[in-house]
């Protein structure tokens, strides 16, 4: 289970207050594709598993506060990739990265305790919905993980990146890494 109630206490490098608004964002991109608390996310790529996602209640002051859908995919994948990442790929947001790094977030290891040492790089990108069938969903994620690896070049180094697709529509995501 993904219970997105989780990131309202916060990452090494999310906020409290950010995490709570990032699963808010994540519950409206699933209440917008009709989604009820519970549904089944379906992993993919390095990962292959289902995940029973849980989010904070969403109301109408919610979905006025993230009319911009766009941001509240972005967001809301975010909420997803982070969770993802700590469950699966054993790492945590422990800084945002700058944007000219073609990344969002730096990977770490929690336990550690600051300082923290970089372990990975993480990029995250989120589909609001895709029409068509089961394929078409696949296949526009997996374009869409193409092309963030591609983007994630210019801070290509020693450390391994992993880049986190969410589509809310189905619900599909997928991770890989190189």
């Amino acid at each position: 289970m993904l219970d997105l109630n989780e990131l309202m206490n916060g990452l090494p490098g999310i906020t409290p207050r950010w995490g709570g608004a990032m699963a808010e964002a994540a519950g409206v991109c699933l209440e917008l594709q009709r989604h009820s608390q519970g549904v089944l996310l379906r992993v993919r790529g390095n990962v292959s598993k289902r995940h029973e996602l849980i989010w904070p209640s969403i109301d109408a002051q919610t979905f006025r506060t993230w009319a911009d859908r766009q941001e509240a995919t972005e967001y809301g994948a975010t909420a997803i990739a982070v969770l993802l990442a700590k469950n699966e790929i054993g790492h945590t947001v422990i800084e945002r990265a700058v944007k000219s790094t073609g990344i969002d977030y730096w990977l770490g290891h929690e336990a550690e305790g600051p300082p923290f040492q970089r372990k990975a790089r993480l990029e995250i990108s989120g589909i609001l919905r895709v029409d068509g069938s089961d394929s078409d969903v696949e296949k526009a994620v997996a374009k869409r993980v193409k092309d963030k690896l591609r983007q994630t070049q210019s801070s290509s180094g020693l450390l391994p990146v992993y880049v986190i697709v969410v589509e809310f529509g189905s619900p599909l995501c997928e991770v890989q890494t190189e």
